[in-house]
């Protein structure tokens, strides 16, 4: 942008509004409801009484239409524990084991990798199978700790391979001078290393939470229906017809992914 003889740099905010093409604001705007619609039919759903085919307009629900939202709160518990016990199990583990690929040779960093990355891609039915096996054989089966177990293992392969990106740019220097000082490893690892990556520990535990808490099929099989989250409990109300308290189920779901979401884009804004 051209000021009299002075040549100044066009503002960065107005260049970039004003160069977007009308074409793919649109694209952007339809994506943006398109992900926004699933979530408003749920809210509608779970505020009125009935709405039957081909009504466009649901029937508000009355006082006598409240939804016993207190049978939630169980399976919210127990989902809630789980996810917690998750992260905290998940997240030294997920740290040790990234640490230890960084250091590897690029060969074999490749391998650990590939490794790590397996319970990612498996489908949930046959990560779940395979690790019923194991908790039929352990006699965890049936009980909550089957089912921690069962969420641990694809929480851990997301939670390494977060981390392994976290600690791409970590030598291990500041680590190495603490001990030629003389500190102890646990000294190193709680004044040292967890002070310099709490940001990356935390946001590999809200991930490993997040998984254990949409877990569905690994908590059928393991839990063998004695261990009831709130994702489950929502496919057996959705199964039983009750589709108003199905809605507000899954409106509950909803709330910690989004929660975090909002969190991270409200970091990333600030930073």
């Amino acid at each position: 942008m051209v000021r009299g003889d002075r040549v100044t740099e066009r503002d960065p905010v107005i260049a970039r509004d004003s160069d977007v093409p009308l074409a793919r604001r649109l694209l952007a705007a339809a994506a943006v409801v398109w992900s926004a619609v699933p979530v408003l039919m749920l809210v509608l759903r779970a505020r009125d009484a009935a709405w039957p085919w081909p009504r466009l307009v649901p029937q508000p629900a009355g006082a006598s239409d409240a939804v016993p939202v207190t049978a939630l709160f169980a399976p919210l518990a127990t989902g809630v524990v789980l996810a917690v016990a998750t992260a905290l199990v998940v997240v030294p583990v997920a740290f040790v084991l990234a640490w230890r690929i960084r250091r590897l040779p690029p060969r074999r960093q490749g391998a650990a990798l590939l490794a790590a990355f397996v319970p990612v891609v498996l489908p949930p039915v046959t990560l779940g199978i395979g690790v019923q096996l194991v908790a039929l054989r352990t006699g965890l089966a049936g009980t909550s700790m089957g089912v921690l177990f069962a969420h641990v293992v694809p929480a851990l392969g997301y939670a390494v391979l977060a981390l392994v990106a976290a600690l791409r740019d970590d030598d291990g220097r500041a680590e190495e001078a603490a001990r030629t000082l003389g500190a102890s490893w646990w000294t190193v690892a709680r004044r040292v290393t967890v002070p310099r990556h709490a940001t990356a520990l935390v946001a590999a535990g809200v991930l490993a939470a997040l998984v254990s808490w949409g877990q569905v099929a690994t908590t059928l099989l393991v839990g063998e229906g004695a261990v009831r989250t709130l994702a489950v409990e929502v496919l057996a109300v959705v199964r039983s017809g009750d589709d108003r308290r199905a809605a507000w189920a899954a409106l509950l779901l909803t709330v910690p992914p989004l929660a975090a979401l909002l969190l991270a884009m409200r970091r990333r804004s600030a930073s």
